[in-house]
């Protein structure tokens, strides 16, 4: 547990890094390194931003499981091997433009509430973004994939400013299906107004303490998981049930 603020940048890890389970109450500054062996940041807390910026990951990178609470910087990184990003939640915005995942990359389960940064990723190997919630901004723009990516079960905000245009250099396109990628569904508009009262009430968008907020937001990320249906006829049935819940 780190009460302050924590700079491990510009470091070289030339075995394994495990550096999970940890929670972080300040700035986190964990830019410009570089991990010759597994790194495991498996079950952190950042409840401050979290620069993560132009780092290698030679081997495994783990940092599934994980919650932000503040904005998360891990743009320009290179993910040598797998990468798993799973059931991971992002209270603020997410920046991960310009990565480049040579390995499979496991982004599924994982909740975006602010915006997802993606633009000019490179995804080289299987890319899985099944049972996603991607709630805020969602932008791809000039990524490219060498498998068709798998959406399948995820959930978009058509409300927000989705970006979708691939590079022309991909190998594989991004289906979309009703404005959103193929296999994914977008918000129902009761469900968009049960998630804004709830995102209010957990104290997202603005500048707060989410020590103080820590019951609405855990019961607003059981809501996005496990009550808003994946499917397109299940969302119309229950929104009217689960919109009288929330009030």
């Amino acid at each position: 547990m780190y009460e302050g603020n924590v700079n491990l940048s510009a470091c070289t890890w030339e075995g394994a890094a495990y550096l999970s389970d940890c929670t972080y109450y300040g700035y986190t500054y964990l830019a410009d390194s570089v991990y010759r062996g597994d790194a495991d940041f498996w079950q952190s807390t950042f409840y401050g931003t979290a620069n993560l910026e132009h780092c290698t990951y030679s081997r495994g990178a783990r940092f599934e499981d994980s919650i932000y609470h503040s904005a998360a910087y891990l743009g320009d990184s290179a993910f040598r091997r797998t990468a798993n990003l799973a059931f991971t939640v992002y209270w603020g915005a997410a920046h991960f433009g310009g990565c480049v995942f040579a390995g499979q990359a496991w982004l599924d389960n994982s909740v975006w509430f602010g915006g997802a940064d993606f633009s000019g990723v490179k995804f080289k190997k299987k890319t899985d973004f099944e049972e996603a919630r991607l709630l805020g901004a969602a932008d791809f723009s000039g990524a490219s994939f060498a498998r068709v990516p798998a959406f399948t079960g995820g959930v978009f905000n058509a409300a927000a400013e989705n970006v979708f245009e691939v590079s022309a250099k991909s190998k594989q396109p991004l289906p979309l299906a009703d404005g959103v990628p193929q296999g994914a569904r977008a918000l129902t508009a009761a469900e968009r107004q049960v998630l804004a009262e709830r995102l209010q009430a957990a104290g997202a968008g603005r500048e707060t303490n989410a020590r103080e907020f820590e019951q609405p937001r855990s019961e607003l990320i059981r809501w996005v998981r496990y009550e808003i249906a994946s499917a397109p006829d299940e969302a119309e049935a229950d929104s009217a049930g689960v919109f009288t819940e929330a009030a």
